[in-house]
């Protein structure tokens, strides 16, 4: 997706929109609408806490930046 169109969209990197497309080349980006509770139990409970640290070397390990 052109870059002016993902900034106008307010898409941020990692973003997934949906988009419908009709006829003509028209499309549209509805508004995502998920409520608070959906997202309960989405992710599961870890066996112990874990540290700042380990957080920070488990996203650098993945590729990605503090």
């Amino acid at each position: 997706m052109p870059k002016d169109i993902q900034k106008r969209i307010n898409l941020e990197p990692g973003d997934r929109p949906d988009l419908l497309i009709y006829e003509g080349g028209r499309f549209l980006v509805p508004p995502a609408t998920v409520d608070v509770s959906e997202l309960v139990g989405m992710l599961e409970r870890l066996a112990r806490a874990v540290t700042v640290t380990e957080m920070n070397q488990a996203i650098h390990k993945r590729g990605g930046y503090l």
